[in-house]
Parts: C-alpha cells; sequence; structure tokens
C-alpha cells in the first residue's frame, strides 16, 4: 500500500522547547516510525509548509492548495 503523507505542520509537528511548542519542519523520521511494523507500506512524504494552524491564512492556503492538487 502506497501513503502519500502531505506535512503542512499543526500540533503533530510541534517540538518542545524551553516551554514552548513549535513546528518541526520535517516529521518523517516521526511518521516513519509509526510505520515501521507495516508490512508492505510505502510511505511518501512531501512537506508543504511548517505552520500552527492558529497562524494559517490565505496565503499558507494558497501555498497547501497547489501542493494538494500536484500531489
Amino acid at each position: 500500500m502506497k501513503i502519500l503523507m502531505l506535512h503542512t505542520g499543526g500540533t503533530i509537528s510541534c517540538t518542545y522547547e524551553n516551554g514552548v511548542l513549535s513546528p518541526r519542519a520535517d516529521i518523517t523520521a516521526l511518521t516513519n516510525e509509526l510505520f515501521k511494523n507495516c508490512r508492505d507500506v510505502k510511505l511518501t512524504h512531501k512537506i508543504l509548509c511548517s505552520v500552527l494552524s492558529e497562524h494559517t491564512d490565505g496565503r499558507i492556503l494558497n501555498k497547501i492548495i497547489p501542493g494538494v492538487r500536484k500531489h
């Protein structure tokens, strides 16, 4: 099975540093770990952006939408 993961940030991609949650640009290793015991799974990762949802605006959506359509 092929799974395409389009990374856009959000809480799942955050690290906790100095008492603050901050989005990381790349959570590929984390998501690969989640599927490591699944046979016949091929993960493909595309990082579209790294932003928390409360900071999402039209500019960010205009970046995400073409990425989703492309992949």
